[in-house]
């Protein structure tokens, strides 16, 4: 362990062992609560490594992938973090909400869920009043609100958002003289992927042969 970790990390282990929870419900609820608020803090340290894209230090491909294998975390769980990281890097109010507890973490999977890409932008602008409103309410309420919120988005943002584009799509099509067009768009976490996989493929070109364009590059290396 690093001396920064240490210096960072150990009053964390020191509490964290010395802690014996009595059988105490109101004090069980208080500790959940705290612990959202250290997941709040490790959710902003994952957006700020993702961001600077130090999971490629490690050799990871992405930031899912790095959680997967140095946090242990389960595909679902990595996918998760990250996706609620990268939402909350763009929703102020509601991130400063989760890391002094006034929203559960289950409220800020429910805020998160109901969002989309086209979408997050409109929260980001309603979220200093609607944010507030979610304070007393239920996991299951507050789902139920954002579910509301996002129909009002749906409309107000037109056509496009009533049916929601798929996270990932791509059409590979043969053409009459045998050619294949390949199109296809992809989410955050994919993009990443195929970009780190296309620049580990990428070879350099061949001396005495024509220099090749990025888009070849990439071609070859597909």
């Amino acid at each position: 362990m690093s001396s920064q970790a240490s210096i960072v990390l150990e009053p964390l282990r020191a509490a964290i062992d010395g802690l014996d929870l009595p059988v105490d419900g109101e004090v069980l609820a208080e500790a959940l609560g705290l612990v959202d608020r250290l997941n709040a803090k490790v959710t902003e340290a994952v957006g700020e490594h993702d961001r600077a894209e130090v999971w490629r230090d490690d050799g990871a491909t992405s930031m899912t992938a790095w959680l997967r294998q140095h946090g242990r975390r389960s595909s679902r769980d990595a996918a998760s973090c990250t996706k609620t990281a990268r939402r909350l890097a763009v929703l102020p109010v509601t991130a400063a909400a989760y890391g002094d507890g006034r929203l559960s973490g289950g409220q800020v999977q429910a805020i998160v869920a109901n969002l989309t890409d086209k979408t997050v932008g409109l929260f980001a602008e309603h979220e200093p009043e609607v944010v507030p409103t979610l304070f007393a309410l239920s996991v299951s309420d507050t789902s139920h609100a954002m579910q509301k919120w996002a129909r009002y988005a749906e409309a107000l943002l037109g056509d496009d958002t009533d049916k929601p584009e798929p996270d990932r799509w791509l059409h590979h099509s043969r053409t009459l003289d045998g050619r294949r067009e390949t199109k296809g768009s992809f989410d955050p976490e994919g993009g990443s992927l195929i970009e780190t996989a296309l620049r580990l493929a990428t070879t350099d070109d061949v001396d005495g042969e024509p220099a090749r364009t990025p888009a070849r590059r990439r071609a070859d290396a597909l």
